[in-house]
């Protein structure tokens, strides 16, 4: 597998890695705007749950990705233990990417946690919301079964008195 081939499947896995990069930064993108929706004053669910849906379209990709990276690296990896200089650069260049989607999973993780915190703070309101709502209505409900009850009883009076 020396040579080309070898050279072949590590463009491979580095071209692996930067969709993978480019992926986490969408989600970091995405995540970021979740944030700044729970931050609003009126919670928009809907365009919420658009963003979970679009995350997790891409979650899906990078799973795949990795998939793929870990196929290619079974195929190579004795490749790459063989011939280290040969390959050296290309080697640096995958572990700088390794950070790098290091690093943006772990400000996803960070912003996550921030964001689930929030979403329980938000989903309260709503709740809170809700309950006092269902109050309302039962309020309402209660005044108008009592305003036809007495129209009903004014009506039965007036009759009485005719």
């Amino acid at each position: 597998m020396a040579g080309a081939n070898g050279m072949t499947y590590i463009r491979m896995m580095l071209d692996v890695l930067t969709k993978k990069e480019v992926h986490l930064a969408k989600i970091l993108q995405y995540t970021t705007e979740q944030s700044n929706l729970l931050k609003q004053t009126e919670f928009d669910e809907l365009e919420f749950l658009q963003l979970v849906e679009r995350k997790d379209g891409i979650i899906k990709k990078i799973g795949e990705f990795d998939n793929g990276f870990q196929s290619i690296f079974n195929r190579v990896s004795e490749e790459l233990q063989v011939n280290k200089e040969e390959y050296k650069e290309q080697v640096l260049e995958m572990q700088g990417l390794i950070t790098r989607i290091t690093d943006l999973g772990v400000k996803i993780a960070a912003l996550e946690e921030k964001n689930r915190s929030a979403l329980e703070f938000a989903l309260q309101g709503k709740k809170k919301s809700i309950r006092q709502f269902k109050v309302g209505k039962q309020t309402a409900d209660k005044y108008y079964k009592n305003m036809i009850g007495l129209q009903a009883q004014k009506s039965y009076f007036m009759d009485q008195k005719n």
